[in-house]
């Protein structure tokens, strides 16, 4: 995989980040996260100025640095962030969706559709999501990790999508 380098100094790229109504965060969030900056924070009525609805503000300096420092996020849980999200026929395999589709009822399953020459074909759903992915330029484990978090209904949804494009 390879890495994206825009040339920017971190200190730089912060500030740009930290400009007051860019970066929002809920006004219930913890003190600290939230901009103490002028047009941030309204010192004569002790509030926070919202700029989307009447509970984002803007985040603080801390909170941007905090967010755009990827070491905080390279566990289980947020990993994922940082995949590049298009499809590259070196990377993505049948194996390699298989396993983000687990156990049942998508791993190594397959199932009947009609083609648009009219015959019956059999097909996986790891293949399914690897033509998704030709078709769309999108990541097959992308769109494979999306549907494995939304449950099966979304696996069902998907069938009928791809059904409908194999017939145009």
């Amino acid at each position: 995989m390879k890495r994206d380098t825009w040339g920017l100094d971190w200190e730089y790229a912060v500030s740009r980040e930290s400009v007051v109504g860019l970066n929002l965060l809920q006004n219930s969030s913890n003190y600290a996260w939230k901009s103490m900056e002028a047009k941030a924070y309204d010192w004569a009525n002790d509030a926070f100025i919202a700029y989307d609805g009447s509970t984002w503000v803007t985040a603080s300096n801390k909170a941007v640095r905090y967010y755009m420092d990827p070491r905080n996020f390279l566990n289980e849980d947020y990993i994922y962030q940082f995949e590049l999200l298009t499809y590259k026929p070196e990377h993505h395999t049948e194996e390699g969706i298989s396993a983000i589709l687990g156990g049942p009822p998508m791993k190594d399953t397959t199932y009947d559709y009609v083609a648009s020459d009219g015959t019956n074909k059999t097909i996986s759903y790891a293949e399914t999501f690897l033509l998704a992915g030709v078709y769309s330029g999108v990541s097959p484990y992308h769109l494979a990790s999306r549907v494995k978090a939304g449950g099966s209904r979304c696996g069902k949804v998907l069938i009928k999508c791809y059904r409908h494009s194999a017939r145009l």
